[in-house]
């Protein structure tokens, strides 16, 4: 019965020794597992609030682009309209030098 008694005795200790290291390892991978959880966590908010600002600034190249677009079509319109001007004035020029011309000569005979 002493025989048993210790056996038992035995098993106890070195098994609840076991248990307790079987225990501790399940915490510690638990605790390690966890943090990695929260790393991640941490790294995907990082990521997702670097996808927000590069959309925002996406769309605000966007929003300058068509400003400069529309500001170009603008100045090509203002500048067609001053070739036309322009040409519109060159024949007046020449019309109004010809007639000069015309006009010396008239006086020269």
């Amino acid at each position: 019965m002493k025989l048993i008694t210790a056996f038992l005795l035995f098993s106890l200790t070195f098994g609840s020794s076991a248990f307790a290291e079987d225990i501790q390892d399940l915490q510690q991978r638990a605790s390690f597992a966890y943090e990695q959880m929260m790393d991640a966590k941490r790294k995907a908010e990082v990521l997702s609030n670097d996808a927000t600002d590069a959309e925002k600034r996406q769309q605000q190249i966007q929003e300058d682009l068509i400003g400069a677009t529309e500001a170009a079509k603008a100045a090509r319109q203002r500048s067609n309209d001053f070739n036309l001007a322009f040409d519109q004035a060159m024949i007046r020029w020449k019309e109004s030098s010809e007639e000069l011309a015309r006009e010396w000569g008239k006086t020269e005979r």
